[in-house]
């Protein structure tokens, strides 16, 4: 594990915000994590700059799930 830490200007910090819960909240509805652990997860789908994260709920076709990660300033 490692942890991450920084300052960006209020304005990108709402944007990066605003692309965790996303695609922390659009995965199956099954997903056994966490919020926290979808936010955490969801990290390594944005430094991959990946457009979608998959759900974890194992379920068959469940890996093709997607979170759309929009990148629109508020």
């Amino acid at each position: 594990m490692a942890e991450i830490w920084g300052e960006i200007r209020a304005p990108d910090a709402l944007v990066f915000d605003r692309s965790l819960n996303e695609l922390a909240a659009a995965v199956c509805p099954a997903d056994p994590r966490t919020e926290a652990q979808r936010r955490a997860d969801a990290l390594s789908a944005l430094a991959a700059r990946a457009p979608a994260m998959p759900c974890a709920c194992g379920a068959p076709g469940s890996s093709t799930e997607l979170a759309r990660i929009r990148r629109n300033r508020p």
